[in-house]
C-alpha cells in the first residue's frame, strides 16, 4: 500500500507494480494524516517527487488516516512491514 500524493511518485509505482506483475499490491492516490479529508498539500521545490502537507500548500488533496484503510470499508489486508518515510513531516502543534 502506498500512500502518496505525488504524481510523479505514482506513475512510477504504477509502472512498477504493473511490469512486476504484482497482485498483492494496493495505491492509493492520497496523502496519510492524522485527518481524512482534504488538505493543502506543497510539492519540495529543490525535488518534484518530495512533498509534504502544508497550510500554504498549492494543491488541495485527499487525506486518510491509517486504521479505517485496514480496519473500515476498505478493509484492505493489514500490512506486515510498514516504511514511512516523512523527512519534512512534523506533528501538529497544539
Amino acid at each position: 500500500m502506498l500512500l502518496n500524493r505525488s504524481n510523479a511518485n505514482v506513475r512510477y509505482l504504477l509502472q512498477h507494480v504493473a511490469l512486476n506483475r504484482l497482485e498483492n499490491c494496493s495505491v492509493l492516490v492520497t496523502a496519510a494524516s492524522d485527518t481524512d479529508g482534504m488538505l493543502k498539500f506543497s510539492a519540495a521545490s529543490w525535488e518534484s517527487s518530495m512533498g509534504r502537507l502544508s497550510a500554504e500548500g498549492e494543491l488541495e488533496v485527499p487525506s486518510v488516516t491509517l486504521d479505517p484503510c485496514v480496519y473500515g470499508e476498505r478493509r484492505l489486508r493489514p500490512p506486515s512491514v510498514m516504511k514511512i518515510d516523512a523527512p519534512t513531516a512534523c506533528w501538529p502543534k497544539d
